[in-house]
């Protein structure tokens, strides 16, 4: 059998008050992307809980021979930096504070990038950042994106079909040659110097790393209970999620969930949300550390804590924002 080969799983369900994420206003998608969305609702067949059988994934650790062997991954063409990459499909007064901030960082321990979605974004406003020198540009599209993932792009890609998080994925995994990256949406935003919140989190050795991870397995949203990665009551500890919207990630990672996206789109299988997939397959894999930034700093005084806050819903207030804290989602700059 494949080693990404696994059982079905009894859907899951999970109380919104408590994923950190708000109300789903999303229940008001368009007719056309509900009808895009349709033919996945009904999820995998429930099983009694004594037929699951828990997965944990052994293959990880055998993934690093074969990366450190392919050509793109010699010695001589590896960036030593670590890679930033911010990923939007707008340009506002947000994203051009953050993009600004972001040119703050050491050029010798960081390479700048900016995603963008080539169907979407306002050609004239991405001249507008054609001055911004120590961003790489690079853009991506739907159209390139969903024949590559079959089945699986809807459901990891979310809600609105973006193709930014299976090109980022890609991107590490294939084309970058950097052994690790950072990706953050245009609507995060550090109130700080991003070298001193590089700094704080540049000995944690995860394999992917988020600002906060929330466990358990009882909710309702259905980007869990479309995923097949999810487990019982029984099994806690490996029921993860957490908001994405900035994270970092090895490259040996990204070759791994890389996989595992291949293997699902080449099946009739169930793949989550990306908010819960990257997450728990980590945690499902023996040797992939996964890991928060909130959790290591319970014990923190709260001045000296780096999330503000960090939630899907509701906005955040600019006036309001704590120097030195990490905030999602900020839309529009005010005061």
């Amino acid at each position: 059998r494949s080693p990404f080969s696994f059982a079905q799983h009894n859907p899951a369900r999970w109380a919104q008050k408590e994923d950190g994420m708000g109300s789903w206003g999303v229940a008001l998608i368009l007719p056309a992307l509900a009808l895009v969305h349709s033919k996945w609702e009904e999820g995998p067949p429930a099983l009694e809980s004594d037929e699951y059988v828990p997965v944990v994934y052994t293959n990880f650790s055998e993934l690093a021979p074969k990366w450190v062997r392919t050509s793109q991954m010699k010695e001589e063409i590896l960036d030593p930096r670590e890679a930033v990459v911010v990923v939007t499909h707008y340009r506002n007064e947000v994203v051009d504070r953050l993009m600004t901030r972001l040119e703050g960082l050491d050029e010798d321990k960081y390479k700048l990038y900016f995603f963008y979605d080539g169907e979407v974004m306002d050609p004239n406003e991405l001249e507008k950042l054609s001055s911004r020198e120590r961003f790489e540009m690079k853009s991506f599209a739907m159209t390139d994106e969903r024949p590559r993932w079959g089945s699986s792009y809807f459901r990891f890609s979310g809600i609105y079909g973006s193709p930014s998080k299976v090109f980022q994925l890609r991107w590490l995994a294939d084309i970058a040659n950097h052994q690790r990256a950072w990706f953050m949406e245009g609507d995060v935003f550090f109130n700080g110097d991003w070298n001193k919140f590089f700094e704080r989190v540049s000995s944690r050795n995860e394999d992917f790393l988020i600002p906060s991870l929330i466990r358990g397995c009882n909710k309702t949203w259905e980007g869990w209970r479309d995923c097949e990665l999810s487990a019982f009551g029984h099994e806690q500890e490996l029921c993860v999620h957490g908001m994405v919207a900035l994270h970092r990630m090895t490259k040996i990672y990204a070759l791994h969930a890389k996989q595992y996206l291949d293997e699902m789109s080449a099946g009739e299988h169930f793949v989550g949300h990306h908010e819960c997939t990257l997450p728990m397959l980590c945690a499902r894999t023996e040797g992939c550390k996964l890991g928060d930034i909130e959790s290591a700093e319970v014990d923190e005084d709260e001045d000296k804590k780096l999330i503000g806050e960090f939630l899907f819903t509701p906005t955040v207030d600019s006036r309001l924002m704590v120097p030195g804290k990490l905030y999602h989602p900020l839309k529009h700059w005010l005061g």
